[in-house]
Order: structure tokens, then sequence, then C-alpha cells
């Protein structure tokens, strides 16, 4: 959303309004697969206000994204060894460390999703943005 679109880019304030009956209901709704919309707009608000939770969510977020990706073959086959080293140039591309550190915003929401962009103009198929 945009901040010209009709839609508003950010949802209304689920923290503000909340109480422990509406907690228990918003927490039931997510188990039972409905409306995810106000868990994830709660998870984003108490980022935001407690910024001691921000701190440890960030902490580790740094943590994990600071390991190195490693990549071993299934055998020793020429196809293994071939598809692990393609998977180790897409592991070395320059978009790869800010995916891992999206991807480890489930840390806090429990859920975390990206799209994978494919360019088809070449064979192999590579990713070629995530959003």
């Amino acid at each position: 959303a945009y901040t010209t679109s009709v839609r508003n880019p950010r949802p209304a304030s689920v923290a503000s309004t909340l109480n422990p009956l509406r907690l228990a209901g918003l927490l039931r709704s997510v188990v039972d697969g409905n409306n995810p919309q106000d868990y994830m707009t709660l998870a984003e608000e108490m980022e935001e206000r407690d910024l001691h939770y921000a701190a440890q969510l960030r902490t580790r977020k740094l943590a994990v994204a600071a390991i190195e990706p490693t990549v071993e073959p299934a055998s020793d086959e020429q196809v293994d060894l071939d598809m692990a080293d393609r998977v180790r140039d897409i592991m070395a591309e320059d978009q790869i460390p800010e995916l891992f550190f999206d991807l480890l915003d489930g840390l806090g929401k429990g859920l975390s999703v990206a799209q994978i962009l494919w360019d088809t103009k070449q064979t192999p198929w590579k990713p070629q943005d995530y959003k």
C-alpha cells in the first residue's frame, strides 16, 4: 500500500485496545487459522513499543544472520556436485544476507514469508529478487 492509496498502509492499532479478553480471542483466532492480521499487527507493535524486546530480537537476528551458510553436495555424483555449486553461487549473491534477516522476522511473529522472483530468461533459472 502507498500513502496515496485508498488502503491505509498502517493497520489500526491492536495494542492500544488490548485487554485480556481481546488477547485471548486474538490468540484463539490465530490458532484456529482465522485472521492472523491482528496478531501480526500486535507483534509489530510490541517490537516498536518495547525497546528491550526489540533489542533482544535484533540480537538474535544478528547472531543468526552472522552465520556463514555452507552447502554440501548430497553425494559425490557429478549432478550433486554441480547442484551444490549452483546453490553456492546463489548464496553468494548480495541479496541473501538481507533475505535471511527479513526471514528472521519470524522469531517474533512465528511466521515469515518471502517470495522468490525468478529470472526465467536463462536455464537453469536463478532467483532474480526476493520480496
